[in-house]
């Protein structure tokens, strides 16, 4: 499944304001075979594959306006894809559970940058729900669940206050579509 062939970048969208930024990303896979497997093994296909790596660029972005300046060379995902195993995602069930965890998204660890994260967190959830209800619920992976020390962050990982990685994977339409926020 893994192979650049089976997966194609349908849909992108950047948002970015100040130090904050989110991408949204959708993937359609041509192998079917995929979407009969639970989710846990479609999350143990796609890590490290093009839909979920370090990078956050792909070439398909390529001579198309986007917001985030520089994209090319940063922003990358803070993981060590082949270190992370499925136990490090945590399952969020529902749209009003993301809701949930949104809404205290937005409340902490924003130091001085509170007002210009709830413009960005806005923008997002807007451009989100305008992509999918999230009936097939999330898999979330967060910078914050690993120790400053782990071996599954990448030396650049400190410049991140928050690092934010969501999948959804959409059987119906034969998609992957993630989401991530960042704030350095």
């Amino acid at each position: 499944m893994t192979e650049t062939t089976n997966i194609e970048l349908k849909y992108f969208k950047t948002i970015g304001h100040e130090y904050q930024w989110f991408i949204l990303y959708e993937f359609a896979v041509s192998d079917k075979v995929l979407f009969d497997k639970s989710d846990k093994e479609i999350l143990k296909e796609i890590i490290s594959s093009k839909i979920l790596n370090k990078s956050l660029y792909h070439n398909e972005m390529d001579g198309i306006e986007i917001e985030l300046k520089g994209l090319g060379e940063a922003p990358r995902r803070p993981f060590e894809f082949d270190k992370i195993e499925t136990s490090n995602f945590q399952f969020i069930e529902s749209k009003t559970d993301f809701q949930n965890w949104v809404s205290r998204f937005r409340t902490k660890g924003w130091e001085d940058d509170r007002e210009d994260a709830q413009i960005l967190i806005d923008r997002a959830e807007k451009e989100l729900w305008s992509r999918t209800n999230l009936k097939n619920g999330l898999w979330h992976l967060t910078k914050e669940n690993f120790e400053d020390n782990s071996d599954k962050l990448i030396e650049i990982h400190w410049i991140y206050l928050h690092f934010e990685t969501f999948i959804e994977i959409d059987r119906a339409n034969s998609m992957i579509r993630t989401f991530d926020f960042g704030y350095d």
